[in-house]
């Protein structure tokens, strides 16, 4: 399987450059951003907090139920689903997801970005949401993608405002939009 490698490293000089499928942007260590086939083991991991859980999936099974997550993220002749994995010094510290549907060449969405629970307020949230825009520009292509996001949570309804996306309509959860 193909992976997109995003490698982040501190650029010279202030601008950043994009070679093919490598993007450097300034962070402490090196990041990367990879897609996976389903690391069951490592989601289990980063949700072990059943309130991370319930506020990313209201319909989910409590506890982190493996067969849920297996069909959820099963291809279908509507949808594909793309399993996102950010590491840093080649250790998983996030997870994200993008869900394309296939009826419609600009209906993307983001969904179970999570950062692990030790290193959450650190800015690896906003690399995480920024590298998977990134990946949804260049791997689906898409010139706009949406997520859900309960109100509740209020550290993920700050970060994606803080990364570009706009309110669009609902209210519990709320769904944003951000034009890539």
């Amino acid at each position: 399987m193909l992976s997109y490698i995003y490698k982040c490293e501190r650029p010279k000089g202030n601008t950043l450059s994009l070679y093919l499928l490598v993007l450097f942007v300034i962070i402490d260590n090196m990041l990367k951003l990879i897609e996976k086939e389903l690391q069951l083991e490592t989601l289990e991991h980063l949700y072990s907090n059943v309130e991370d859980l319930r506020l990313a999936w209201t319909k989910a099974m409590l506890p982190f139920n493996r067969e849920q997550w297996i069909e959820w993220f099963k291809e279908s002749k509507e949808r594909k689903a793309y399993s996102l994995y950010l590491e840093k010094d080649g250790a998983t510290i996030g997870h994200s997801a993008v869900l394309k549907y296939k009826s419609g060449p600009e209906l993307s969405y983001m969904c179970f970005l999570i950062i692990d629970q030790e290193l959450r307020g650190k800015g690896y949230g906003k690399e995480l949401t920024r590298l998977t825009c990134d990946f949804v520009r260049q791997k689906i292509p898409s010139k706009e993608v949406y997520l859900m996001v309960s109100p509740e949570n209020i550290p993920a309804y700050s970060c994606y405002l803080n990364s570009g996306f706009h309110y669009v309509d609902g209210t519990d959860p709320k769904r944003f939009k951000k034009l890539l």
